[in-house]
């Protein structure tokens, strides 16, 4: 008798299928094992007020909203927006200002 593992290439298939499938149904019903530990672990969770628990509410509504609309990118894309960055005209921009007022 050959103890060693199934050599066939249809258990083979079989035997991916049935690993594959058993990943699959453990991400569906949460079943995971964490690599690290989690970082929020002895904080103490914030005391919010009803006025802000209704607005964070609110905020994910909205978020929610958007998300099932489309309205998403991956996050390289979702860089911050400072007022800063245009309180002053590039280089380029006062050139071209320059050239209109001539």
């Amino acid at each position: 008798m050959n103890a060693g593992p199934p050599t066939s290439p249809v258990l083979d298939c079989a035997d991916r299928t049935v690993v594959e499938l058993d990943r699959a149904l453990r991400a569906i019903a949460g079943v995971h094992r964490a690599a690290r530990a989690n970082p929020s672990d002895g904080v103490a969770e914030a005391e919010l007020s009803e006025a802000q628990r209704a607005q964070a509410a609110a905020l994910m509504r909205v978020a929610q909203q958007q998300w099932r609309a489309g309205m998403r990118l991956p996050a390289q894309q979702a860089l911050p927006l400072y007022l800063r960055d245009k309180v002053a005209h590039t280089v380029a921009e006062r050139g071209l200002l320059a050239g209109a007022a001539r």
